[in-house]
């Protein structure tokens, strides 16, 4: 719960507010602070602070108070802000100008809210562009950026300048949230925070008295200089007493005269010893005068660190001991520290030191410390240097090394395959992460950062960790992933408790186990239907040998019926009880032909037929006069392919499988509804998965489907097994209709679909193999001479070897010259260096250019070369792109000779444009 008193907003905007809201209001709040929690006394004091959300309620009712929309544009426009600024400031104000406010805005900042922050993108001498991003985009809102324009706006007016011009160059607040804009810019809304550009009149301020009899931060600027008056005034009453101390003093210094000669001799004993330590540590001691920059003095260990004597050292100058970068990098460092020679309070016994790479006398170079000091005359100038130089030059390759070794191991973190997260454990934010989970996530580093892990990884156990929560150390299992779109991936995670310079982390890594997860579920269904195959084989095989048995049983029964039958007497009483026998017989005979069905024995496939002939043949069949005499409220409607490819099969048990299909559609309606059977051409790319695995290629297509109460899913495994059935026994069929309809299937080299719902009904789909073989009856096409070919070249591009040859047969034998590519590229090779009069183009080509790609190719090297597109797909957009090119018809698959010469005819008579 947030509290009114968050430490979000300070108080110095709040008494800005309420000092507004009384000069607007004739003096009086209204109702302003009602039922609100704090009191004017709390929010006059600037060293309170307030939540975001308690200035949003004080800015909605001081709208409604004042009646006044942009009234915290308005309210920020007419604050005074310099009461709340130190000394220092209201006197750099009373001197300065608005560039010098509008370059502290980041601190500024930090004084009026917490929740957000400010940046400087670019300044100049009369403008800015700025940057004011909240940290939560979804808190901020429109009063938020009224006040930022009049914060901004206003800043001039300090010094009797005309407002700033502010444009918005981009918004946090997205604009369903924003609202009706009543400014003149038009930023892009919903960015990552509000970028203004701020411009104002440069014109010369007023003169210094107008100034100051405005602005009440002039008097205490006046006021403060008064107290820097008085208390120089006391300093040098300080400094009239010291003078009479210092008379004093010179007499107790001329007594003493004698006393530091005595010193003097000590002095020099000590400058030995000095001189003996210099002359004795491997560091090289040194000064050098600033007049010149020449060496005063050298240790002798410069002849052990750098190779040059003594005497040697003294005649050379820097640039003979540095490289060039290092001697501008030490003349720098001493340009500076001569300019704080001019800075009142500056220790003069400072010391600065650097890392210079030196000149060895033998011409090599490294790594050296220098630290120094400057040397002071009597007067406490600078005069010279006191410098110390150590080699360093072990160090600086030990550190080379190390980022060498932390490069590396960056790049292990950064570039491993493997998703990399680090966590900080007890606030379980993200303050590290690799490519590899960016990626995964699908955001950049700075949407991550900072983050608290459960937003991404294991989002549904944001109050369960098993690190943080149950104490382990090390945790292996599966999870989700939550990506940037709002998707889960399955990953697999392994964390362990790291601990590093004494603080505990959580080392996450993940891998993307979807492909596993597929192909599990994939090996799963495959399980599951050979497993079905395998059930269905076995019972087949019973039923066949069940069916054998009841066949030499039937024959007898059935062969003696009809015996007695022909002994009878019509009129004989008897006679009815065997003709109801012999039917009996009969009746049971059929089912011994189902059972056989099923056991896939005695089932013909080598009949060319068309599907379209036994639907037709079917729909002026008794059976089905009977089937809707049975169930008065079906319809039965059809949609049949006019061009429907022939195959191989056998009529009597495809008639029997629509029969079955059809009555089983009719028993799932007892209310009525529709059937509809639906036959098609389709030629498949890749394989279907589904009820059975379909093969590509090329298949005539046998759905029927219902409107009826659906399958349940736990059913849909079973519907083809001998004897299953849920409806009431003795009412409807056997149980062996789907079953005969699978062994049918199955006998023709076939494939099964179903999809079915509970309530919406359902659809089987049979896949059955094309043949070329012509059916031997007289077809209605046109005549061959239509579209047979003048002995034109034609190029076959076409990736399925089977598609290609039968594609090449097609043409040869309507008179065409072929030739046959397996691939785009190896088409744009051939066109190289000979001509097709027109191309056959597949489409869908894998792996390689498409059918689209390839064209585009093509028309680089022959610029009116003729096409037509072919696919085992629908038209698509790269199908249509094609023709956009120049290509001509498009040509479904699977190939119709009719269909395809046709259109290769058409397009080789177009006139070429």
């Amino acid at each position: 719960m947030i509290s009114s008193t968050d430490r979000e907003i300070s108080c110095r905007i709040t008494k800005t507010l309420l000092l507004y809201v009384r000069e607007k209001n004739k003096g009086s709040l209204g109702n302003l602070l009602t039922g609100l929690g704090l009191d004017e006394k709390y929010l006059l004091d600037t060293d309170n602070w307030v939540s975001h959300d308690f200035l949003l309620k004080l800015y909605d009712r001081m709208v409604a108070i004042l009646q006044d929309e942009n009234a915290v544009y308005h309210m920020a426009l007419a604050s005074d802000r310099l009461k709340t600024m130190s000394r220092l400031d209201r006197i750099g104000r009373m001197l300065g100008n608005p560039r010098l406010i509008y370059s502290q805005s980041p601190l500024y900042n930090k004084f009026l809210k917490l929740n957000g922050e400010v940046y400087i993108h670019e300044i100049g001498d009369s403008w800015v562009v700025l940057e004011d991003r909240y940290h939560v985009s979804e808190l901020k809102t429109r009063y938020d950026c009224d006040y930022t324009r009049g914060i901004l706006e206003g800043i001039p007016t300090i010094f009797d300048l005309p407002p700033a011009r502010v444009e918005e160059i981009t918004c946090q607040i997205p604009a369903e949230r924003y609202g009706l804009r009543t400014w003149g810019d038009h930023p892009r809304q919903g960015a990552k925070c509000c970028l203004y550009r701020v411009s104002w009149d440069p014109q010369s301020k007023p003169s210094f008295w107008k100034q100051l009899l405005k602005y009440g931060i002039f008097l205490t600027a006046i006021r403060d200089v008064h107290e820097a008056n008085r208390k120089i005034q006391e300093k040098y009453n300080e400094v009239r007493q010291l003078a009479s101390d210092l008379q004093l003093a010179n007499q107790e210094l001329k007594s003493a005269h004698k006393q530091q000669e005595l010193y003097l001799q000590d002095l020099k004993l000590s400058e030995e010893r000095y001189r003996l330590l210099a002359e004795n540590t491997s560091d090289i001691i040194w000064t050098m005068s600033l007049d010149d920059m020449r060496f005063t003095y050298v240790s002798p260990s410069v002849e052990k660190v750098m190779g040059y004597g003594m005497q040697e050292s003294l005649s050379l100058r820097m640039e003979q001991l540095l490289t060039p970068r290092s001697l501008q990098k030490a003349m720098a460092a001493i340009g500076e520290e001569l300019a704080k020679e001019t800075i009142k309070g500056v220790d003069p016994n400072r010391s600065v030191g650097l890392i210079a790479e030196h000149i060895y006398k033998d011409g090599s170079c490294g790594w050296c410390e220098i630290k120094g000091t400057f040397l002071r005359d009597a007067a406490g100038r600078a005069v010279g240097i006191l410098g110390m130089t150590r080699n360093v030059n072990e160090r600086i390759q030990a550190q080379e090394k190390l980022r060498e070794s932390e490069s590396r191991l960056n790049a292990i973190f950064e570039y491993n395959p493997t998703a990399i997260v680090l966590i900080e454990k007890e606030t379980r934010k993200i303050i590290n992460i690799n490519n590899s989970a960016r990626q995964l996530i699908g955001l950049p580093v700075e949407d991550i950062l900072g983050m608290i892990c459960h937003n991404f990884i294991c989002p549904a156990e944001s109050h369960s960790c098993p690190i943080c929560d149950l104490g382990q150390t090390v945790n292996r299992s599966e999870r989700f992933l939550l990506r940037r779109d709002g998707s889960k991936i399955p990953v697999l995670k392994t964390v362990v408790v790291i601990n590093i310079d004494g603080k505990e982390y959580l080392l996450e890594s993940f891998i993307n186990i979807s492909e596993q997860k597929r192909a599990d579920e994939e090996n799963r269904l495959l399980q599951e239907r050979l497993q079905r195959a395998e059930k269905m084989e076995a019972l087949g095989t019973l039923a066949g040998g069940v069916a054998h048995d009841l066949n030499n049983v039937l024959g007898v029964i059935v062969g003696y019926s009809e015996l007695l039958l022909g002994e009878i007497d019509k009129t004989s009483p008897i006679r009815p009880r065997v003709v109801n026998i012999m039917k009996g017989g009969e009746r049971a005979a059929a089912i011994v032909q189902d059972l056989l069905t099923i056991a896939r024995r005695n089932v013909s496939v080598s009949k060319v037929i068309n599907l379209n002939d036994i639907i037709n043949d079917y729909r002026n069949a008794p059976e089905l006069e009977k089937l809707l005499s049975l169930h008065p409220a079906v319809q039965i409607e059809t949609n049949l392919e006019k061009d429907l490819l022939n195959i191989l099969g056998s009529p009597v048990h495809l008639n029997k499988t629509i029969m079955n299909l059809c009555l089983n559609a009719a028993e799932a309606m007892p209310q009525g509804g529709t059937v509809t059977i639906t036959t098609r051409n389709q030629y498949l790319d890749v394989p279907v998965q589904g009820y059975d695995d379909v093969n590509e290629g090329d298949y005539v297509i046998l759905e029927v489907a219902d409107t009826g109460e659906g399958i349940p899913a736990a059913d849909q495994k079973r519907i083809f097994e001998p004897f299953y059935t849920k409806k009431i026994m003795g009412r409807s069929g056997t149980g062996l209709g789907l079953a005969v309809v699978w062994g049918t299937v199955k006998d023709h080299k076939g494939y099964i679909n179903v999809h079915s719902a509970e309530r919406k009904g359902t659809t089987i789909t049979l896949y059955f193999p094309v043949t070329r073989q012509e059916i031997s009856r007289v077809q209605n096409s046109l005549p061959l001479s239509e579209y047979m070919g003048n002995g034109e070249s034609i190029l076959v591009v076409d990736d399925i070897y089977e598609q290609r040859d039968l594609a090449v047969q097609i043409m040869t034998r309507l008179n065409y010259k072929v030739t046959a590519k397996s691939s785009g590229e190896e088409a744009l090779q051939y066109l190289k260096t000979a001509r097709a009069d027109l191309i056959v183009l597949d489409m869908i080509m894998e792996p390689g250019m498409d059918g689209l790609d390839t064209y585009n190719k093509i028309l680089e090297i022959h610029p009116r070369q003729k096409a037509i597109i072919v696919s085992g797909f629908s038209d698509t957009d790269r199908v249509r792109q094609a023709q956009l090119l120049g290509a001509g018809a498009y040509v479904s698959k699977p190939y119709v000779k009719e269909k395809l010469g046709l259109a290769v005819r058409k397009e080789l008579d177009r006139p070429i444009k």
